[in-house]
């Protein structure tokens, strides 16, 4: 839809319309975050009424059931999900999350044939199971049952005896994450359980799910719980103290110190983090926030130094490949996603793990990666995740031709422009009014990105170096101050002269004072 009819049927001011015309959605989707509900919705879908009554038989049966967790932020908070309904609905449950190196990902054949071993009868998985084939064909073959909650790709249909998944569910459940799919049971057993929804909201962000339809309702309903600040264990996690949470707080604060965890198999536990989330004892809950700290601030130090090295190390090519033998594997995630970041391109990143090299893909420029590796089966052992980031393995010998596939391959790729995002706008539009009004639009994330401004038609009135460091413009506006602040950019940046400022609006509020203001990424300059 155009700027003016957005404005015009949806009754919202110049900058929120700017927004949803940029984004180039459906009227069903501006509606939808215009209007989207700050409470979750019943789940209907025949799948959710199957997997209640087989909870509740195996209550009535006294049945030990296992749930088989994953090891990223969205599994750990599947698995604390699904382990806390257990408890409250009064079912035996167990726990397992494999361990990243030694085991790989999802179900294996170990974990079942052990599960079995001691008595359970059904398996619940979550956020893994619709590609553990042998997994699956065990769990039949010993009479064990298996319940499949999970979100990722369906490439073939398997013996479960019960599927949970988005795609078997109503359009407004599309798109859910692991977290998100054990939330549907959670709730059509237990009613809305408040850690059960903050858990899903956080996984929601960390697995970069669309924020649409009951994905939108779980993040806003999950801020809204968060703030009340009575979850401590995802408080404790902070490093600072935060005023008020948002779905951008959690990505930086939250969610990577739970993906920590299972980059760093290593030297950690997941499953104590699981342990951790539902812990209720402080002295409990701040010995494992500090260890989880630590472990994240490791984490950092060394993909940095990886991710330095890998970019040191590409080649010219629409695809960048890298392969390094010492790279630590749980860290080929971030290295790839660092080198995408940088140059706009996909990659994917490998490391040696015994006799084979496992790798991690992220894309870039709206490439589908699923769609581009769909002819690479002679060259590929494994591959699965999302269109946007998978996992992958190739075998040593066939690494040579699967690089030469790829770079030969990507020679035909099409990019989108990450430039084409930004929005230009005139500093007059930077009203309070106008930014407050763009609050409505929250949640963004994935699908629906904030918005980025191109802030033009500026008279400075002044430049200042705040704490020898960063930059700073006073702007004059007929509404009010209006003021700038880059806290990324170099303090040589107040001496140039500016044509427009890029980067994102927001409210500065000082005791009962209200100014608007920019928080820079990068501006434009004439040639004066």
């Amino acid at each position: 839809m155009k700027f003016e009819d957005i404005r015009a049927q949806f009754q919202v001011g110049n900058l929120t319309a700017k927004v949803l015309e940029k984004r180039n959605l459906s009227i069903e989707q501006i509606d939808d975050v215009l209007n989207a509900d700050p409470f979750l919705h019943d789940n209907p879908s025949e799948c959710i009424r199957k997997a209640v009554d087989r909870l509740y038989l195996a209550k009535h049966n006294k049945e030990k059931i296992l749930i088989a967790g994953d090891y990223d932020c969205d599994g750990i908070c599947a698995t604390a999900i699904m382990k806390d309904m257990m408890d409250r609905f009064g079912i035996e449950a167990g726990f397992y999350i494999p361990n990243r190196f030694k085991e790989g990902y999802g179900l294996n054949e170990a974990t079942v044939r052990l599960a079995y071993e001691k008595g359970y009868s059904l398996i619940v998985t979550v956020d893994n199971g619709v590609a553990a084939k042998d997994a699956i064909d065990l769990c039949r073959s010993l009479g064990m049952d298996i319940l499949v909650s999970d979100h990722h790709t369906i490439q073939d249909h398997l013996n479960w005896n019960l599927l949970v998944h988005p795609d078997v569910m109503d359009k407004q459940f599309k798109g859910l994450c692991g977290a998100g799919v054990a939330l549907q049971i959670s709730k059509a057993l237990l009613g809305e359980i408040k850690e059960h929804v903050i858990l899903a909201a956080i996984a929601t962000i960390g697995d970069m799910m669309d924020v649409f339809y009951e994905n939108r309702s779980i993040i806003k309903r999950g801020v809204e719980l968060l703030n009340e600040r009575s979850f401590v264990p995802v408080e404790r996690l902070c490093e600072r103290q935060i005023q008020r949470w948002d779905e951008k707080e959690i990505a930086f604060q939250i969610v990577p110190k739970l993906n920590a965890i299972g980059r760093m198999a290593d030297i950690v536990n997941a499953n104590n983090v699981v342990r951790y989330l539902l812990a209720k004892d402080r002295t409990v809950i701040e010995s494992g926030a500090k260890q989880i700290k630590e472990i994240n601030l490791q984490r950092r130090k060394l993909s940095k130094s990886m991710s330095e090295m890998a970019l040191g190390m590409m080649e010219e090519s629409n695809f960048i490949c890298v392969v390094h033998d010492e790279f630590h594997e749980g860290l080929l995630g971030l290295i790839a996603n660092t080198i995408s970041s940088s140059v706009h391109k996909p990659s994917v990143v490998f490391t040696r793990a015994e006799n084979t090299y496992k790798g991690s893909v992220r894309s870039a420029g709206g490439v589908n990666l699923f769609e581009f590796f769909d002819d690479f089966n002679d060259l590929i052992v494994q591959f699965g995740g999302h269109a946007q980031a998978a996992g992958i393995q190739v075998l040593p010998e066939k690494m040579d031709a699967f690089i030469a596939k790829v770079k030969e391959k990507s020679k035909t790729l099409e990019f989108s422009e990450d430039n084409e995002d930004r929005i230009r706008i005139h500093s007059i539009e930077c009203t309070i009014e106008n930014i407050e009004e763009l609050e409505c639009l929250r949640p963004f994330g994935h699908g629906f990105e904030a918005p980025v401004f191109e802030v033009d038609q500026l008279k400075i009135t002044q430049t200042q170096v705040l704490k020898n460091q960063y930059p700073k413009w006073m702007l004059y506006h007929p509404m009010g101050a209006l003021e700038a602040i880059s806290f990324t950019l170099s303090k040589e940046s107040v001496e140039n002269h500016i044509d427009s400022l890029i980067g994102t609006l927001s409210i500065n509020q000082y005791m009962s004072v209200k100014k608007a203001q920019i928080l820079v990424s990068g501006f434009t300059k004439s040639e004066k």
